[in-house]
């Protein structure tokens, strides 16, 4: 089953089939000026032949313009295309963020072994790269998201209720300088979807 024609393929195939006839015409009409033998037949043909042929120069420029509108139409169509694509992965990254903050939290709360910690932490990264393509994934509530993680990662499901009042993971400088907490792991207190 063939699918029906859109309303900009109509147009632009009514805007061609008008040309064509006004084409015909002119070169109907001039070929009987051409053909023309008094004056007075010339005089009414040149008039005819005038009326036709800008008919058909104006049929031209509608249909450059509607081009031209369609192509504008469909530019203007992929930059907001790209920019819902840039605040989707803005939203994305910032939720991505949120749960990893709160799940590392409620990781250094439950797991005091390093080792283990940070393998669990990696299997949960690579779980959030599948939950990322859920549809739902940006508007599923954040506590659940939360409390998701934490029956994935085998942490007690009580941390998810207090993920917000667990302190910051803090990690050891790589020059044995003395433990610092990562800011950045420190979410924000409200929702960010």
């Amino acid at each position: 089953m063939s699918e029906a024609p859109s309303l900009n393929d109509r147009i632009a195939a009514r805007l061609e089939r008008l040309a064509e006839m006004d084409f015909a015409a002119a070169e109907k009409v001039h070929a009987q000026l051409m053909a023309a033998e008094t004056p007075e037949e010339t005089a009414a043909l040149s008039r005819s032949y005038q009326r036709v042929s800008r008919s058909a120069r104006q049929c031209l420029m509608l249909q450059m313009r509607y081009e031209r509108d369609r192509g504008a139409q469909g530019a203007m169509a992929k930059i907001v295309n790209r920019r819902d694509e840039a605040i989707r992965e803005a939203k994305v990254e910032s939720r991505t963020s949120a749960l990893q903050a709160a799940v590392e939290r409620m990781a250094a709360a439950a797991l005091p072994d390093a080792a283990e910690r940070e393998d669990r932490l990696d299997h949960f990264d690579m779980e959030l790269d599948e939950w990322i393509e859920e549809p739902d994934f940006l508007t599923a509530d954040l506590d659940a998201q939360v409390l998701r993680a934490c029956r994935t990662m085998g942490l007690p499901e009580d941390l998810a209720k207090a993920w917000r009042r667990l302190p910051a993971p803090v990690y050891p400088d790589a020059d044995d300088e003395p433990a610092r907490t990562d800011a950045a792991t420190s979410p924000p207190l409200a929702d960010t979807g």
